[in-house]
């Protein structure tokens, strides 16, 4: 790394996974933003916040990990069975936090530095304009990963597949999370309150993202 000092990441719509590890490494960070710790960043005041952090500290890699419910397959296939009102302020809240995680990419991007962002494979997201644009961006690409091959688990002994799409502009980040399954173990499925608890990042992908900027802020 050119500059030890260097402010290495900072995590959106997460609890500190990738930042801890990333410290324990010896790499700075600027922290996580999350509503569990006080940051609503469907707000202005905390997306403004956000903002300042981007233009002072200039964090290598934007960690976007934004809610994907109003976008998942199980809320399509669900929606029979909800109150109308549920689904349409789940749509509003993660339409909000996509187009922001979107307006930080292109910032990233557009100041040379770099963002990872992820959803669902079969997240309706990925068909959005927004996303696409962002994708369509020089150096911007994206890879697949089933999660069981990083150790998810929600129910002990027993592996979750969750496949999962990537889209970055660091080749090394996207590297490290390509891993696809061969099946050649069974998966419990994510159903009920299971999704929920898939939420947490198990500790290889957490490795695999830092291991993936190390290499990369060192070329």
């Amino acid at each position: 790394m050119s500059d030890k000092n260097r402010t290495a990441l900072v995590e959106l719509f997460s609890s500190p996974r990738v930042a801890v590890e990333a410290k324990s490494r010896g790499l700075y960070h600027s922290g996580s933003f999350d509503i569990a710790h006080g940051w609503d960043l469907t707000k202005d005041s905390s997306q403004e916040e956000v903002w300042s952090v981007l233009d002072k500290d200039k964090p290598y890699l934007v960690i976007l990990s934004p809610m994907c419910r109003a976008f998942s397959q199980m809320m399509e296939s669900n929606l029979s069975r909800m109150d109308l009102k549920y689904p349409q302020e789940a749509e509003q809240d993660c339409l909000s936090q996509l187009r922001f995680c979107l307006q930080v990419a292109e910032y990233q991007v557009k100041h040379g530095r770099k963002f990872l962002f992820e959803h669902p494979l079969g997240a309706s997201s990925w068909a959005c304009d927004g996303v696409k644009l962002v994708e369509s961006l020089e150096g911007v690409f994206c890879t697949e990963a089933d999660l069981c091959q990083f150790g998810l688990s929600v129910v002990s002994g027993e592996l979750s597949k969750k496949p999962t799409r990537f889209m970055s502009n660091d080749p090394y980040v996207l590297g490290e999370l390509h891993r696809r399954c061969q099946n050649e173990h069974k998966h419990q499925r994510l159903e009920g309150d299971l999704p929920l608890k898939a939420q947490k990042y198990p500790p290889l992908r957490v490795k695999a993202v830092v291991d993936g900027l190390m290499g990369s802020l060192s070329n």
